[in-house]
């Protein structure tokens, strides 16, 4: 066998690891990487570091880091929805749903070394005015969120929970905001008391 012939076989054998890798995976370590850190002060090394994958797989994968950034809120967008209409569903009545959830805000402090808050409000604060585009997604994201809480006052109010006289879609919109400024009190170190009275007197805004 000639050096030619041998140098294209093994040409031919010879694997892009770089490509060997799971886009889902990648994904949400770069959303994990994101959400500590924000857009700006999440570098692309940051990101080679966290996802394990040299700069061409990202550009070749999701497009560059903008591209990437928006993957990720999608991401988290996805799942948080998901997560908030299980939690619903399984919860015995609307008000259990809101309290379990306005309360597992302290989660992020018990799941987290540095509490993140959340990643759609961070987002909405860093870069809400100056990127439509991300701006775009943040407002839908919460769109979805409000949806879900609508849900769950419907239900309580079916319940006898909270009058039907009271508007579900404005309640909806409270219970998003409640939510983004309980992740910012945990974020920024409010301790487990305060967070969990300031709870219950947004609940009780709701009867």
């Amino acid at each position: 066998m000639d050096k030619l012939t041998s140098w294209s076989i093994l040409n031919l054998m010879t694997v892009d690891t770089s490509l060997a890798f799971d886009p889902e995976t990648a994904l949400e370590a770069a959303m994990h990487a994101f959400w500590s850190d924000g857009y700006e002060a999440c570098s692309m090394q940051r990101l080679l570091q966290a996802t394990g994958l040299p700069e061409s797989s990202i550009y070749q994968t999701f497009g560059g880091r903008h591209a990437l950034f928006t993957r990720c809120l999608l991401l988290y967008q996805k799942r948080s929805v998901a997560r908030m209409t299980n939690l619903l569903e399984e919860a015995p009545s609307g008000m259990t749903f809101l309290r379990n959830v306005m309360s597992g805000v302290l989660n992020d402090r018990i799941d987290n070394e540095v509490p993140r808050g959340c990643f759609m409000m961070n987002t909405a604060s860093e870069l809400g005015q100056t990127d439509p585009g991300i701006a775009k997604v943040v407002n839908d994201s919460l769109t979805r969120f409000r949806g879900v809480f609508q849900e769950a006052v419907e239900q309580a109010q079916r319940e006898g929970d909270i009058p039907a006289e009271r508007d579900a879609a404005e309640l909806a919109a409270y219970l998003v905001t409640c939510m983004g400024g309980l992740r910012t009190m945990v974020k920024a170190g409010a301790d487990d008391k305060l967070v969990k009275s300031t709870v219950e007197i947004m609940l009780g805004a709701l009867p």
